[in-house]
């Protein structure tokens, strides 16, 4: 089994080795591909020489009159390989077909075999070689060599056509002249193209003789057209008629036009063949180091396949003792890991056991603190409501006897009621809070009576606070007690009322424009209601949001601090909680919620 293990691992390295020869394979195959294509198109190139070459001895020999028919169609039988090659064949047939005509008219079959030569240059791609002196020797030998031909073919004929007839008049002298200025424009064109090709060319000593000859059939028709140009005026056409017979040697003119040919040929010829050698050198050379790469790479596979079997096998059988080792060390790991498990279980039990002792420790400890707090509130208030109300009646009745007689005394008498005012607050507030009363829960709608107590509270509060009400609860019945929730609606009403009054100043800048106080009610999902009681006052500082639940902490000049702790003691008793939220300066939020059922909280504040 490891021997197999170790087998296929050396197969799969193979495989990759082989994966990564693809890309080697596919770039040498694209490359082949390339030099094969090139190939082919100066294969292409070098057939459209050979069709060329035929065509432009038919050509001269039309326009010169020097071949028969017979002679025509010998030169095109053997086109038929080259012709199909280039896939010019149809143009090759069509002209063989005219070449077979008994009528043979010599301007029309002109014109024929050199377009057809034209599409020869065009399909064989030697008018659009990509090598610049190829493609300036094509179009000199193919294009400007054949359109020479064409226009000197015309002028001989309209020459001849003139002295024949009734001599050469002035409209047809012109028209022989255009047709001089003509020639003499292409054989300029063609020195040009010449020109370009030796300069690219590595040879440029094999143009001589072309370059020779084009100057002679140049310097020709220039002395045709200087001996006119000094003419006298209606001498040109007996002038010309002399120049037809003396210098104006049709024959001549075509074996010079011929021999370009073959001078310019021979050199494209060469170039052609010359690229194709080149190429199918490269081509065998990139065959043989694109064989050689794969074989290398094969032989790597199978040698580092052949070399790592051993070190495989010894690596699998090190695996195997590895595995037996981790299989130890993992039953070793799993019976720990399990120990600790255990233990870990028994020391949260522990914990939750501690942290439910020390629950129950501080609710004993918080009950006798009630119940002695309880008992010293119920003292205080039996000592300090007796006298308070003796001072109550004695204002009462000072205030009653000194009515009316403009004493200046009205501001301390209500002084003296707001304190005891005050006192009494604080007495009932400690009296609520160390109470444990059972509730007195009944079914209700929340709503309307919330309405009730908030429109009684509202007309209490300074007229600079604005109170928007927003009931949600639509009809539903809440289990509440009417006194308890009350007290703390009115103690959240005044705690916001004096925070935003009262408060600390804010800058005019971030100061509301005007005091507000939102109370809503809206359902908690399912089992619960939530009133909401919201200011616009300078909020509750993140220290002070900390403590505002303990009892006996005020941030006020004056007070017990009981009035949180006692709103969140009455929601506590009612089976909800009381929530707080603010940021300073964004105001603050309470929400109370409260259960739509108190079963359980009734049954133990019965008990």
């Amino acid at each position: 089994m490891t021997a197999l293990a170790s087998r296929v691992a050396g197969a799969r390295l193979v495989i990759i080795i082989c994966v990564l020869l693809i890309p080697i394979v596919l770039l040498s195959f694209l490359r082949i591909q390339s030099h094969r294509e090139s190939i082919e198109r100066t294969d292409k190139e070098l057939a459209g020489v050979a069709v060329s070459d035929a065509l432009v001895r038919s050509l001269v020999g039309i326009a010169s009159g020097e071949t028969q028919a017979i002679g025509l169609r010998q030169n095109l039988a053997s086109l038929t390989a080259p012709a199909s090659r280039i896939g010019v064949e149809k143009h090759i047939s069509t002209l063989s077909l005219a070449y077979s005509s008994p009528v043979m008219d010599r301007t029309y079959m002109v014109d024929l075999t050199a377009e057809t030569l034209h599409e020869v240059g065009v399909h064989s791609n030697l008018i659009m070689d990509q090598e610049p002196e190829s493609f300036f020797l094509a179009l000199h030998s193919i294009m400007h060599m054949s359109a020479l031909v064409r226009e000197f073919h015309e002028f001989q004929s309209g020459l001849e056509r003139a002295i024949q007839s009734s001599g050469i008049d002035q409209v047809e002298f012109k028209q022989l002249m255009v047709r001089v200025g003509e020639m003499t424009a292409i054989i300029e064109e063609s020195a040009d193209s010449l020109e370009h090709a030796k300069e690219e060319s590595a040879a440029p000593a094999s143009y001589a003789a072309a370059e020779a000859l084009l100057a002679d059939l140049a310097q020709d028709f220039d002395v045709t057209a200087d001996v006119v140009g000094k003419a006298k005026p209606g001498s040109e056409p007996i002038i010309l008629s002399m120049m037809a017979r003396q210098n104006f040697d049709a024959s001549g003119k075509y074996r010079q036009v011929l021999d370009v040919w073959d001078q310019t040929s021979k050199r494209l010829l060469a170039l052609l063949t010359d690229r194709r050698e080149i190429m199918q050198h490269e081509l065998y050379m990139h065959i043989g180091v694109s064989l050689l790469c794969v074989l290398l790479g094969a032989g790597a596979a199978l040698w580092m396949f052949a070399s790592t079997l051993k070190r495989l096998d010894l690596v699998e059988a090190e695996k195997e003792r590895a595995d037996t080792a981790r299989d130890e060390s993992d039953i070793a790991r799993a019976e720990t890991e399990r120990i600790n498990g255990e233990v870990a279980e028994l020391n949260r039990n522990l914990a939750d056991k501690i942290r439910l002792l020390k629950d129950a420790q501080d609710e004993i400890v918080k009950k006798g603190r009630m119940e002695q707090m309880g008992q010293l509130t119920a003292t205080i208030a039996h000592e300090l409501r007796n006298p308070l109300g003796a001072v109550r009646t004695s204002a009462f009745l000072v205030e009653k006897k000194v009515r009316g007689l403009n004493l200046g005394l009205e501001a301390q008498l209500q002084r003296i009621n707001n304190g005891v005012q005050r006192c009494d607050n604080i007495i009932t507030q400690l009296l609520d809070y160390s109470r444990n009363k059972p509730l007195q829960c009944n079914p209700g709608n929340l709503d309307e009576w919330l309405s009730r107590v908030v429109s009684e509270e509202a007309a209490k509060l300074p007229r600079s606070v604005n109170i928007e009400l927003v009931l949600g609860l639509d009809e539903r019945q809440v289990p509440f007690d009417e006194a308890r929730l009350q007290r703390a609606i009115i103690n959240l009403m005044a705690n916001a009322t004096e925070a935003m009054t009262t408060g600390p100043k804010r800058d005019a800048a971030d100061a509301p424009a005007e005091h507000k106080l939102w109370i809503s009610t809206r359902v908690d999902g399912a089992d619960s209601v939530i009133i909401q009681v919201k200011d616009n006052g300078p909020g509750i500082s993140t220290e002070n949001l900390a403590k505002v639940r303990e009892p006996l902490f005020t941030t006020k000049s004056f007070g017990t601090g009981l009035g949180i702790p006692a709103i969140e003691q009455i929601a506590q008793q009612h089976g909800g909680r009381l929530e707080i939220h603010s940021r300073p300066g964004e105001g603050a939020t309470f929400e109370i919620y409260l259960p739509f059922s108190m079963t359980g909280q009734l049954g133990a504040d019965a008990a």
